[in-house]
């Protein structure tokens, strides 16, 4: 039997974890710059990987479902996806529905992980003063235009910081480098 006959037999098994996911709920909280300085201090276990974005935002929108994936396929390990939406707050459904319809649901996992934070979500729509204290909280050295995507080691260190569109293979890389080729 080879490797395509194998994950052939596999399928239903794909669809039916799609079809679970699709069915998780996806929640959007307003987070201002003082909650931001909070999840950039990161004090858990847990590596992050913080991603500002917009609806309006063309290169934003197109790498989102890779963001998901990379959400999706490392849940279960000490990892985690926050997104922060730059939209204004009074478009705020027009954002949760994007994040719904790339089905940004947070594993379960980190869900239970929230939990113990006092959090309830891993999506947020930034309704701060200013766009400064937003990059004074999260990465000063972020030069402002979105996308914008930092990986926060436990501790609050920046760990890999990209501004622009993503090379999805150089950030899986970065991860697996830091999370380790096996799960603990």
């Amino acid at each position: 039997m080879g490797c395509s006959t194998k994950w052939l037999s596999k399928m239903s098994d794909v669809a039916e974890m799609d079809e679970q996911w699709r069915k998780l709920p996806v929640s959007l909280e307003t987070i201002d710059a003082a909650g931001i300085a909070a999840l950039a201090r990161n004090d858990t276990k847990k590596l992050r990987l913080i991603n500002v974005w917009a609806t309006w935002c063309v290169p934003c929108v197109s790498e989102f479902p890779g963001l998901v994936s990379i959400s999706r396929r490392l849940g279960n390990r000490d990892f985690e996806l926050i997104t922060i939406s730059l939209d204004d707050p009074n478009d705020e459904a027009k954002a949760k529905a994007f994040l719904e319809r790339k089905h940004a649901a947070t594993p379960n996992r980190v869900q239970r992980s929230l939990k113990a934070e006092g959090r309830t979500s891993n999506n947020y729509l930034y309704d701060g003063a200013s766009m400064d204290t937003l990059v004074k909280a999260l990465d000063p050295e972020w030069p402002g235009p979105l996308p914008h995507t930092v990986v926060i080691a436990p501790g609050g260190k920046i760990i890999y910081r990209k501004n622009g569109r993503l090379d999805f293979k150089e950030l899986q890389a970065r991860l697996v480098d830091e999370l380790g080729p096996y799960y603990k």
